[in-house]
């Protein structure tokens, strides 16, 4: 869905500045996490989100999930790395409002085609 919003519908991955730039309009600028091996994106969001999650197709992890976190200094592959500056408190996290805005902004231009 990431790589989509960034501009490509081919299941490819975009350019590492794309996805930046996407995530930024988006108004996510801070706290997510690259998994390159799967094409997956953890986007980090203050603890008790899970709770109220209503996404359908887009799964939040909560209590009883874990979840590998790179070191704050790995921000380039191999293996899983900070895409965008890791959280150093809860204020620094995502706001669940922007995922849930770029969720429905990816799905409404995957509707229109």
């Amino acid at each position: 869905m990431v790589h989509a919003y960034a501009g490509r519908a081919d299941g490819e991955a975009p350019p590492r500045a794309d996805v930046e730039r996407a995530l930024a309009d988006a108004a996510i600028t801070t706290a997510v996490i690259a998994d390159p091996a799967r094409h997956w994106y953890y986007v980090l969001v203050p603890p008790g989100t899970a709770a109220g999650w209503t996404v359908r197709g887009i799964e939040c992890l909560g209590r009883n999930h874990f979840l590998g976190v790179p070191a704050p200094h790995r921000v380039d592959p191999p293996g899983s790395y900070w895409l965008l500056t890791a959280p150093d408190s809860n204020s620094t996290l995502c706001d669940p409002g922007a995922v849930h805005g770029l969720i429905r902004a990816q799905r409404t231009a995957a509707e229109m085609g």
